[in-house]
C-alpha cells in the first residue's frame, strides 16, 4: 500500500476501523501520532478541503503523514480541490477517503485506489432494510416503532447503513436522490439534535419502494 490516495465506500461509523487498517498497511503508528489526522464530516465542503491542503503542506514529524477523512456528503467543489491535491501530493503524505456509495466524481475516483472495508453483515438489519423499502407506509411505520423502542441512536445508524446498501443495489427511478437523502439524514442522527422519529418518518415518506 504505497499509492498516495485511497477511498473506501461505507458509512462514517466505519471511520476508526478504516484508520486502523490504513495505518497498519502503511506502517504508521496510530495512537499518539500527530501526523495522523482522522476526521468525520457530516458535510465536506471547499473550506474543509482547503484546510486539509494546508495541513498536508506541512512536513510530517515522524516520517509519514496520513489523513483519514470520513464524510456523509461532499460537494463537487471540495472534490475538485482534493483532485488538485491528489495530483501533486506532498512527499510521504497519504489520503484515505471514506464516502457513501457512488459519491466520488469519476475524475477524483480515478486518482484513488479502492480499499475494501470488509465487515460482518448483520443479516437482520439487511432484511429489515429490505422490508422497509418494499413495504407500505404502514409497514415502514411499524419498523420505525421497533427501531425507536430503546431510544438509542446506534441502532438507527446501523439501520441507515443497511438501508443505504440495499438501496444502492437497487435499480430504478429515485435511487440517487434516495441515497443522498439517507446521507443527509445520517448527518442529522450524528448531530443529536433532531428527533430520530422525524428522521425516520421523513425517509419512510420519501424513499422509493
Amino acid at each position: 500500500m504505497e499509492h498516495h490516495a485511497y477511498f473506501a465506500e461505507g458509512s462514517v461509523s466505519d471511520l476508526n476501523r478504516l484508520a486502523v487498517k490504513a495505518a497498519h498497511q502503511l506502517g504508521i503508528k496510530l495512537q499518539g501520532n500527530s501526523d495522523v489526522i482522522v476526521r468525520a464530516h457530516t458535510s465536506f465542503g471547499i473550506d474543509d478541503a482547503r484546510d486539509v491542503a494546508n495541513l498536508a503542506s506541512l512536513a510530517p514529524v515522524h516520517g509519514k503523514k496520513l489523513f483519514v477523512l470520513g464524510v456523509s456528503a461532499v460537494t463537487r467543489e471540495a472534490q475538485n480541490a482534493l483532485l488538485k491535491l491528489f495530483e501533486e501530493p506532498a512527499p510521504n503524505t497519504f489520503f484515505v477517503l471514506l464516502v457513501p456509495h457512488g459519491t466520488l466524481l469519476p475524475t477524483l475516483r480515478s486518482r484513488c485506489l479502492r480499499l475494501e472495508l470488509s465487515r460482518e453483515k448483520n443479516a437482520n438489519e439487511r432484511v429489515q432494510a429490505e422490508h422497509f423499502l418494499r413495504g407500505s407506509y404502514a409497514t415502514r411505520s411499524s419498523i420505525i416503532e421497533k427501531l425507536l423502542k430503546d431510544k438509542e441512536r446506534e441502532p438507527v445508524r446501523e439501520f441507515l447503513n443497511a438501508l443505504e446498501e440495499v438501496l444502492y443495489e437497487k435499480k430504478g427511478e429515485g435511487r440517487t436522490a434516495g441515497l443522498a437523502d439517507i446521507a443527509l439524514m445520517r448527518g442529522y442522527v450524528s448531530d443529536r439534535a433532531p428527533s430520530l422519529k422525524m428522521v425516520l418518518e421523513h425517509l419512510a415518506a420519501t424513499l422509493p419502494s
